[in-house]
């Protein structure tokens, strides 16, 4: 299997995961939630503990309860 094939199907398995993983969010209920820092650019956001999905972002008072912990 040459480059270009391999390329290829690694990014067909890598869209066939991503599309299980969106049903497995969408499918979840979110019900226990974190603040998380997911990276330097989106900063810290509300996130499901079970499905890893960004819920939400936190506001001011829920950023200092989280660094006060």
């Amino acid at each position: 299997m040459g480059t270009k094939q391999k390329v290829s199907s690694i990014k067909e398995k890598l869209n066939k995961l991503e599309k299980q993983l969106e049903k497995i969010q969408k499918d979840c209920p979110h019900k226990t939630q974190c603040v998380r820092f997911i990276n330097h650019i989106q900063r810290a956001r509300w996130v499901c503990d079970d499905c890893q999905h960004i819920v939400k972002i936190p506001t001011q008072e829920d950023i200092e309860r989280w660094i006060n912990k």
